[in-house]
């Protein structure tokens, strides 16, 4: 492709791929996905200015040969396990579209690195394009995973945060952080999206109403839950719940 150049992520891209970002994510998706937040572009700035601190994570840009300051795409690369690649994010701007520039990503990530033997992705099912696109590379599904909300319950205690300040700083600065609630036999990692979604990372957490209710308590402006799970899973969620998305890991051998 001769009018497009695959290149790291640099610092003057930030302010388009964070528009670029957010833009390719309809409005009903956007507050339960990190890459959308406000803070975005602060957050993978950091990852650019030190690249050493997550050595698994490759952040790219598409960019115009002719204009290599008009940003048309951008994908985020990691290394998962030993030998096998993981694509996280791809975007494309619109009326870049049809141009080969995903497939031109994944060529650039693979080519730089002889030693993987296997790539990976996720693609929602509602996604036409990208999952025509991606089964004439030759991927293949494994498995369907659920992304599963449900309404807060009403406040009630407060809950135990460990680092709070760290995690309320991270939330102001990125839009979404990580934080852990401690009870007297154990530790539940929960997450926050923007100020109105609660991410937990079981369905147990999920359909804790104490648990939840005690978060209500820090966080009034919370109303949403989310969970990602396999979709053999859904039916052990006793809560009332809907099912936002339905995504599909694929792998092709290389």
């Amino acid at each position: 492709m001769k009018s497009i150049l695959i290149r790291a992520l640099t610092k003057t891209d930030l302010p388009a791929v964070s528009d670029l970002i957010h833009a390719s994510f309809g409005a009903a998706l956007r507050p339960f996905m990190t890459y959308t937040q406000h803070g975005i572009g602060a957050f993978l700035s950091v990852h650019v200015q030190y690249p050493g601190s997550d050595p698994g994570r490759y952040l790219l840009v598409a960019v115009d040969e002719a204009k290599q300051q008009d940003v048309v795409g951008f994908a985020e690369f990691r290394i998962i396990g030993g030998n096998v690649g993981f694509l996280s994010y791809v975007c494309i701007t619109e009326s870049a579209r049809g141009r080969g520039i995903a497939r031109a990503f994944l060529e650039s990530f693979v080519e730089d690195r002889p030693e993987l033997d296997q790539l990976q992705l996720d693609v929602f099912q509602d996604n036409a394009p990208a999952v025509s696109l991606y089964r004439k590379l030759g991927f293949t599904p494994t498995s369907t995973v659920a992304w599963v909300s449900r309404s807060m319950p009403a406040p009630v205690g407060a809950a135990r945060i460990r680092t709070l300040p760290t995690a309320l700083a991270n939330l102001s600065t990125y839009g979404f952080c990580e934080m852990e609630v401690m009870n007297e036999t154990s530790v539940t990692r929960i997450g926050l999206v923007g100020q109105t979604v609660l991410r937990c990372f079981s369905a147990q957490a999920f359909d804790d109403d104490a648990l939840l209710s005690s978060l209500r308590r820090h966080f009034p402006l919370v109303e949403t839950a989310l969970v990602i799970l396999p979709t053999e899973h859904i039916a052990g969620i006793s809560s009332v719940h809907q099912v936002v998305k339905l995504s599909d890991r694929m792998k092709l051998s290389l």
